[in-house]
């Protein structure tokens, strides 16, 4: 008999993709492949029309199921009054539609960002934590999210959970520190890299991402969101302190990555000489930038794994990366580290691998042997996550 799992999508339905869209995109591909005798009901709730870029799943174990409730009402009443019971709720909905049988329920409900989701005893929830940065750093969002990160309940929802799932080590330590977790109901299920990230070495391929961008032959790179956590202000200053030192005017910084005031607090960020701010990046240009990079920059505060991170390694950028939080985890001996909250400290990285050709290929050679690892890939990720939903 089939196992019937809902897995909660409604992390998708604002069409941007981040790093937890592209975690959660991977994993359940991975997981409708793994888990063919599963039968996979992926929900998503909106009376609006879903986003055109929304992904598909075409998996013959995967059915979807939208609903069109208010998302306001069901997400207060579930934070407050923990009703109704999602479990419940929808069983009746796919009954109603014949895509679930009479004596069939749902087994599992796997959460895959944190959102008010109470259940019935009947039925076990797995939310994976990616980090906990609306609880360290709660000034890095706009009064929006903050309101609604309040509405989660972070502490409630974990300790009510049948099991977390985290990318990292960091991130389980912060559960179990800060929200009195067992070490036992957390399992480090890790990230991966697509496959279309890839080094590029083909040197017309590599001209058209500079011309499209406009980017000149020697640049540093940095791609993230543009928010107060990603310390992008003091990578900034050791930047202009570096063209100071130098007298190199032509020395540029490109920083890659887009607003989204909904969510984030405004950083304030200098449009100083030789800094250029390209916006959001399409996934199909990613690889060559990646590629066509001098070394890639990541200076954030704080981060629950770092997908970008690992992103630039799998496309040979060497990598200078803050050593905060979970960001050792992913580049390991492959890059060279700073303290994010020196400036000094980020102008040396800067600096050194600048002038040191040497290591520069040592980085490259590390980081695209360390992205490459299995450790690194979604199929491990979907088999550690398989592992869990098997035994709850």
């Amino acid at each position: 008999m089939k196992r019937n799992i809902l897995i909660d999508l409604r992390a998708l339905q604002s069409g941007k993709i981040s790093g937890v869209e592209v975690f959660t995109v991977n994993l359940v591909r991975e997981l409708c492949t793994k888990m063919p005798e599963t039968h996979f009901f992926l929900w998503t709730n909106s009376k609006a029309l879903l986003p055109k870029n929304f992904p598909e799943f075409p998996f013959p174990n995967a059915e979807r199921l939208h609903t069109e409730f208010s998302n306001i009402f069901l997400a207060l009443r579930s934070a407050l009054f923990r009703a109704p019971k999602i479990d419940l709720l929808l069983t009746k909905v796919l009954r109603e539609k014949n895509l679930l049988q009479e004596n069939d329920s749902l087994e599992i409900i796997l959460v895959p960002d944190p959102r008010p989701t109470p259940i019935s005893p009947q039925c076990k929830k797995i939310i994976i934590f990616h980090d906990l940065s609306p609880f360290y750093f709660p000034q890095s969002f706009s009064l929006k999210s903050q309101l609604w990160h309040k509405l989660v309940r972070f502490k409630t929802e974990a300790r009510e959970a049948a099991h977390l799932l985290t990318p990292s080590r960091a991130t389980k330590a912060d559960l179990e520190r800060s929200f009195g977790i067992p070490n036992e109901k957390i399992s480090v299920i890790g990230a991966g890299v697509s496959g279309g990230l890839r080094q590029i070495s083909d040197a017309i391929e590599l001209e058209a991402v500079r011309q499209k961008y406009q980017l000149p032959d020697t640049f540093f790179l940095t791609l993230s969101t543009l928010e107060p956590r990603k310390n992008l202000a003091r990578l900034i200053e050791a930047f202009q302190r570096l063209r100071q030192k130098t007298k190199n005017s032509a020395l540029t910084l490109v920083i890659a990555g887009s607003k989204n005031t909904d969510v984030f607090a405004e950083s304030s960020l200098s449009h100083s000489s030789g800094v250029i701010f390209l916006g959001h990046i399409v996934e199909v240009d990613k690889a060559a930038l990646y590629s066509a990079a001098t070394a890639f920059v990541y200076p954030s505060l704080f981060e629950g794994f770092g997908l970008p991170v690992l992103e630039a390694m799998a496309c040979g950028t060497p990598m200078l990366c803050s050593n905060a939080a979970a960001l050792p985890e992913v580049y390991g001996d492959a890059a060279l580290s700073f303290n994010p909250r020196s400036v000094s400290e980020i102008t040396d990285a800067l600096e050194t691998i600048l002038t040191r050709r040497e290591l520069q290929e040592e980085l490259r050679q590390k980081g695209l042997a360390r992205a490459q690892s299995p450790q690194f890939s979604w199929e491990t990720v979907a088999e550690k996550t398989k592992e869990v939903l098997l035994r709850s």
